[in-house]
């Protein structure tokens, strides 16, 4: 894999991956279907054909030859397009089939634009629950640590190769990242996890989200340490305003935390509430800790104030004022007395 700080292939298949992305959440947007056809789906043949239709004329075997020359198929599209004298969105779309044939007929040079277009392919499956091989989803992880490791060992800074990847991709990759390993962790994968913490960790902008993942890994194997780092973690939390990062921190307490912990960092967020679906989310996460704890009273007095608010728009704002977050607090601070009047 090159050197990443001399990259500069096309961006086309950047542009195609984040029209894709964008479509599924506007569908009803106009956009040409060539821009956003699925090509892996296509069939060998009917690529070949789509690209004789565009005045280029290629068959396996020209193709096997020109590629034995080429390092990308960056490099291809631009020896066709000059080759060819073409012209407009007739090199963007040959670039498209170019670029799917690259990848099945030529896998033994994977480039950096093939890399990232399957690590955007691979993170969409994921969010989707459409992986179907989870090996592949490992592979293509092991194959971006070792490309962010080959170019830091040649001095770059961790971090600038890291924003290099997530500049390719049209997904967030760090986001990604931190999913996938919180996974892992729910699913009690703990040694991979692990393996994926300390791998990653050098590359994360966003490193207190890590810091909670490490808390998190630790809760069979050391719990106390997992509470000790826990404790930290809610400390710097409670001088933060990332509501965000509180309620992932919440979640979990629901199962590694105690109930001055938890309640600690319930009172903090509560100011940082500004719309109904933040209170309900935090009236879940309450319900669940509850729950959890075998508080079943107290519970049922939870999922009573959010019974009372599901037909609120939850884009609509919320007054901190009500009453209900006052009850919030007294259910959470005396579990065995009774929840006052609203």
């Amino acid at each position: 894999m090159r050197n990443l700080l001399n990259f500069k292939d096309m961006d086309s298949r950047y542009s195609y991956n984040v029209l894709r992305l964008s479509q599924v959440s506007d569908p009803d947007a106009s956009v040409e279907p060539w821009r956003i056809a699925d090509y892996r789906v296509i069939p060998q043949y009917v690529l070949f054909e789509q690209l004789s239709e565009l005045g280029v004329d290629l068959d396996r075997t020209t193709f096997s030859s020109l590629s034995e020359e080429i390092d990308t198929p960056e490099e291809l599209t631009q020896a066709i397009i000059l080759e060819n004298g073409l012209v407009g969105d007739i090199q963007e779309k040959v670039y498209l089939l170019l670029f799917e044939l690259w990848r099945r007929l030529v896998p033994e040079k994977q480039s950096f634009s093939i890399f990232c277009d399957e690590l955007d392919h691979q993170i969409d499956l994921y969010y989707h629950e459409n992986v179907e091989n989870v090996e592949v989803l490992q592979d293509t992880v092991a194959n971006m640590a070792v490309i962010l490791d080959d170019n830091t060992d040649q001095g770059t800074d961790p971090l600038k190769v890291f924003s290099i990847i997530e500049s390719a991709s049209a997904h967030d990759v760090e986001s990604f990242i931190y999913d996938f390993i919180a996974d892992q962790i729910d699913n009690k994968n703990d040694s991979y996890a692990t393996e994926l913490l300390d791998e990653f960790e050098a590359y994360m902008h966003k490193s207190k989200w890590f810091e909670l993942l490490q808390a998190r890994v630790l809760a069979d194997s050391d719990p106390e340490e997992s509470y000790g780092k826990l404790r930290q973690i809610v400390k710097k939390a409670s001088q933060n305003q990332d509501l965000e990062f509180n309620y992932e921190v919440l979640f979990a307490l629901v199962q590694e935390g105690d109930r001055d912990l938890f309640l600690n960092l319930v009172t903090r967020s509560l100011p940082l509430i500004s719309n109904e679906e933040e209170f309900q989310d935090l009236l879940i996460i309450c319900a669940e800790f509850l729950h959890y704890h075998d508080q079943d009273s107290e519970e049922t007095k939870v999922l009573a104030i959010l019974k009372q608010r599901e037909q609120l728009p939850l884009s609509g704002p919320v007054d901190p004022k009500h009453s209900h977050f006052a009850m919030l607090l007294h259910v959470l601070k005396n579990p065995t007395c009774p929840t006052p009047k609203s």
